[in-house]
């Protein structure tokens, strides 16, 4: 780095950055050395799933909304959901997009969702509607414990429909109770996203991962 002792009094020598020992101010010809040596650390590996945003139950909400104050949508297309969640009488969770932070939802009749589930452990049912308010029954509405994956694509690139897709894992004391769903709506340019559910106590998470290529 460039030996900064003879510049701004206040200033001193080059910085140093060390693991838990960082001393100095870094100026911006200090991290373009650091970047092009790669040793400077961002928080954000490219190319690698980072974990963008972590939303915490309180336990009084009946609505998750994701908007452009925790997601950046022209920085990331997909986004891996990944829930751990708990309740009491939980509802069934449901998902719709927004291009305009939530101030309205797209199409209050444009999505479709297909989904497989199973109530008990020897019972699989099957079914598809077109031509709904939100893609609903993400996960199964029950209490107890209930983890969920899910992957939204094209949230920003309206080429294609966007879609959502995964699974939804929950024990309720005596059987583990499945949902496997996907649904889409049109090319749309979405920028913010409502999961709906109610009953979820405080403490439980979900997670927001995704990828920048370098």
């Amino acid at each position: 780095m460039v030996d900064k002792s003879n510049e701004y009094g206040y200033v001193g020598a080059s910085p140093t950055q060390a693991d838990g020992s960082n001393t100095g101010v870094f100026e911006v010809n200090d991290i373009t050395d650091l970047i092009n040596a790669g040793q400077w650390y961002s928080g954000f590996v490219s190319d690698d799933l980072n974990l963008i945003y972590t939303y915490t139950f309180t336990g009084a909400e009946s609505t998750v909304d994701i908007t452009t104050n925790e997601i950046d949508p022209t920085v990331y297309d997909t986004l891996y959901v990944v829930g751990n969640i708990s309740g009491t009488s939980m509802t069934a969770m449901s998902f719709v997009g927004s291009q305009d932070d939530l101030a309205t939802t797209y199409a209050g009749t444009n999505y479709t969702r297909e989904l497989t589930y199973s109530q008990t452990a020897t019972s699989f049912t099957r079914s598809a509607v077109s031509s709904q308010s939100s893609v609903t029954e993400m996960t199964p509405a029950i209490t107890g414990d209930c983890v969920f994956g899910y992957t939204i694509t094209a949230l920003y690139n309206s080429n294609f429909p966007f879609h959502i897709s995964g699974y939804a894992i929950g024990y309720n004391g005596s059987n583990a109770v499945m949902r496997y769903a996907s649904g889409e709506a049109g090319e749309v340019v979405l920028n913010s996203y409502r999961f709906t559910i109610s009953n979820v106590d405080a403490g439980s998470t979900i997670k927001f991962y995704s990828y920048k290529e370098a």
